[in-house]
C-alpha cells in the first residue's frame, strides 16, 4: 500500500508520497497539492483520500525536509 504524509509548508500542502514511479517522474517525493495552507487540514485530508483510495493517508505536523 502507498503511503501520502500531508503537511503544510511555505503556504500550501504538501503529499509526501512513498510511491516509487511518482518519486522517479517528478524527482522528489514532496508534491505540492491543490491547496493552500488557509485550508483546513481535515477538508485536504478528506480530498486526498478520495482522490487516492487505494493509499494510506495520513497528516504530519513538523515533517523532517
Amino acid at each position: 500500500m502507498k503511503n501520502i504524509k500531508l503537511f503544510a509548508r511555505n503556504g500550501a500542502w504538501i503529499a509526501r508520497t512513498d510511491d516509487a514511479e511518482a518519486i522517479r517522474l517528478f524527482g522528489t517525493p514532496d508534491l505540492p497539492t491543490a491547496f493552500t495552507d488557509r485550508t483546513d487540514a481535515d477538508q485536504v485530508l478528506s480530498a486526498i483520500q478520495r482522490l487516492n483510495p487505494g493509499a494510506h493517508v495520513s497528516i504530519i505536523p513538523n515533517p523532517i525536509p
